[in-house]
């Protein structure tokens, strides 16, 4: 059985401890039967990692300011992990929440890297000025412009 057990937060590239010993138990959804527990993040964990995203997007030489290209690479990169990990996802999300071991790999460990895959191929065929639809009935808005299209500034 694997065990599910985490002390700290994920925020800003590192492991933190959360501002609060307060745990979510995480159970086998066959038997009810612990699994172990994770930290509950607060309101200032939460407030952390928002700010620690934000100072991502807005660093200069950050995500946004990279080229098509080496944002290709770090998605390959990315699904690549996701990949090497594939059957320990599936076997915990299965385990976790009870759905069927093949959906779990099919989804939940296989879909992410395809996805990922899927837009690192589409760099070289998009343009910095192509347009793309945004949410919906929201304006379209342009790629080059670096910011979410649903902002309106």
């Amino acid at each position: 059985m694997t065990t599910i057990e985490y002390a700290q937060l994920y925020i800003d590239g590192q492991w933190t401890a959360p501002a609060s010993a307060e745990r979510i138990r995480v159970t086998e959804a066959a038997t009810e039967e612990p699994l172990g527990s994770v930290p509950a993040a607060t309101e200032r964990d939460v407030d952390a990692a928002v700010g620690a995203a934000r100072k991502a997007f807005d660093d200069p030489e950050g995500w946004a300011t990279w080229s098509p290209a080496r944002r290709g690479d770090v998605l390959e990169r990315f699904a690549a992990a996701l990949e090497a990990r594939g059957a320990e996802t599936a076997r915990r999300v299965s385990v976790q929440n009870g759905m069927p071991l093949w959906l779990a790999q099919n989804f939940e460990a296989g879909f992410p890297a395809l996805l990922l895959r899927y837009y690192a191929a589409t760099r070289p065929s998009r343009s910095s000025s192509s347009a793309r639809p945004s949410r919906p009935a929201t304006p379209w808005c342009s790629s080059r412009r670096r910011r979410p299209c649903w902002t309106h500034s």
